[in-house]
């Protein structure tokens, strides 16, 4: 129902309040009695029709969206002294709206032109855009949105059950991904405060991180299933994906579509998830270990080690098994071949170990390796050929070209770990019926809120062509068996034909070793 707010301040002060997120100053409204808020739903939204949003290709305009209202205020003394601002986000009758069902709230208020003015506003072409095209360029990659400013945000973060349990002043910036020139785009939140233990939020904004992020759910951002099912299937194996959940996000009170709350990898995350200290946590990622003292396996020593020695000498592949967690790491390779996943080998590669190497369990001081995107993959027909469960993945570039993963195939214990683990996975990790029951289970708490993103950024949409993506995934796993088997096992008896060389460079690791085709 609609509410009164009262506001209350010193004595002799005057209060001025503003209701669409903008900074107040002594010209705004002046507060002489209760304010109303209602609900606000409907047709009166402001930046989902800003005629700067009409640059973007294939703009839609959504005729209602769901509303909240956003007040703020200070308070003015008789000598001219201003408060600092308070800030409070209202939400009336939008309890069972599918825009908000079942995950938290993150609204975010500024003022207008510091995302939608021609030139400083952060979330359009702008200036920076048209600059170019006078130059005689044609544009690409201009736009104020690459120009990696940041303006200033009050965040406030409303848990599942809509309790509000964080509320801070921050800076926004665009994050430079394959949304940055969409509608929605994916934020950076930077701010000098980590969120408290029981906010809801604490898994993504920690303590010595600088904020955090929302980013779209890129390539999968249709349906929203793909990196969740993921997440959910590895649960049962020694890989971990970042934390994620997804998220309801409001400007300016305006409805701004389903977000990906996404924690990074860090030390923390690591003492959770493997039961490690957090202090004794060494991470290398594209190979480049943190800093530590001498004496100590650097990722960069397991791998030149590998790449140099010849593996198929069973001393050598026993020291590798000391430095490396080759399970692990074979489930690391097989679930990214298993999922078909597109972007294998393109973004940065984590890895982890423990600095000492006396304890036990993954305490052990071997390297780990975690888990990358995966929004393109199981068969999303959206983004190319790469994610087809019949696709031959070992074919692609990043792995037939791994000089890490070939020196290790000339092992035999490895070639037969790797068609174990492979085997493993399609009889248990992704099985026709965990498979089914997970994803069942997904796809019924992430409907609402995903064809409410897809009507307020692209039109209507049917219930029938969510659940028959979910049935194209479901036959993605029951026929992907079979192919990846089969690919498998040509790579383990040394019959695959790759069709990528390695680099004449880079063969220093096969010098004195078998040729893997014969």
């Amino acid at each position: 129902n609609d509410i009164q707010v009262e506001l209350s301040a010193g004595e002799n002060s005057r209060i001025y309040y503003t209701l669409d997120g903008s900074e107040p100053t002594t010209q705004s409204a002046l507060y002489e009695s209760p304010i109303t808020i209602i609900n606000r739903s409907g047709s009166d939204m402001t930046l989902a029709v800003n005629p700067q949003m009409e640059y973007y290709t294939a703009t839609f305009q959504p005729a209602s969206i769901t509303m909240g209202t956003v007040l703020k205020a200070i308070a003015v003394d008789t000598l001219g002294q201003q408060s600092d601002t308070v800030t409070q986000s209202y939400f009336i009758g939008i309890e069972k709206s599918g825009d908000i069902t079942g995950v938290p709230v993150i609204s975010i208020s500024t003022d207008e032109n510091n995302l939608f003015d021609y030139f400083e506003g952060i979330y359009v072409k702008g200036r920076s855009y048209e600059d170019e095209i006078a130059k005689g360029y044609d544009g690409g990659g201009a736009g104020n949105y690459y120009n990696n400013w940041s303006k200033p945000v009050y965040v406030e973060f409303f848990s599942n059950q809509k309790d509000k349990t964080f509320a801070q002043k921050m800076q926004v910036s665009i994050i430079n991904d394959i949304s940055t020139t969409w509608p929605q785009k994916g934020l950076k939140l930077t701010g000098e405060n980590c969120a408290s233990e029981g906010t809801g939020l604490e898994r993504y904004y920690r303590e010595g991180e600088n904020g955090f992020s929302l980013l779209t759910h890129r390539r999968d951002n249709t349906f929203m299933l793909r990196e969740y099912l993921a997440q959910r299937l590895l649960d049962a194996t020694t890989v971990r994906t970042q934390n994620m959940e997804s998220c309801a996000v409001f400007l300016n009170g305006e409805y701004w579509g389903i977000y990906m709350l996404r924690g990074n990898y860090d030390a923390d995350f690591i003492a959770e998830e493997y039961g490690v200290a957090a202090g004794d946590v060494l991470f290398a990622r594209n190979g480049v270990t943190d800093p530590v003292t001498e004496n100590i396996t650097t990722f960069g020593k397991l791998y030149d080690f590998v790449t140099t020695r010849d593996m198929s000498d069973i001393q050598n592949y026993e020291q590798v098994k000391e430095m490396m967690d080759v399970e692990n790491y074979l489930q690391y390779f097989c679930a990214n071949l298993y999922l078909a996943n597109a972007f294998y080998g393109e973004d940065t590669v984590i890895t982890w170990r423990t600095i000492s190497e006396n304890g036990t369990g993954f305490g052990d001081g071997r390297w780990r390796f975690l888990m990358c995107r995966l929004d393109n993959s199981m068969g999303n027909k959206a983004t190319g050929g790469k994610t087809t469960a019949t696709i031959d993945s070992y074919l692609m570039e990043s792995v037939s070209q791994d000089i890490f993963f070939r020196a290790l195939l000339h092992n035999e214990e490895f070639r037969n770990s790797l068609s174990s683990v492979m085997q493993e996975m399609s009889e248990h990790t992704f099985a026709d019926e965990e498979v089914e029951a997970v994803l069942g289970q997904l796809a019924a708490e992430k409907k609402k809120i995903v064809l409410s993103n897809y009507k307020r950024f692209r039109g209507n949409i049917e219930d029938t062509v969510y659940h028959q993506e979910v049935k194209k995934i479901e036959e993605f796993f029951r026929e992907r068996e079979s192919y990846i088997l089969r690919y498998t096992q040509e790579v383990a008896e040394g019959t695959v034909n790759w069709d990528a060389e390695i680099p004449q460079e880079q063969t220093a690791a096969e010098e004195g070793t078998e040729n893997l085709n014969e």
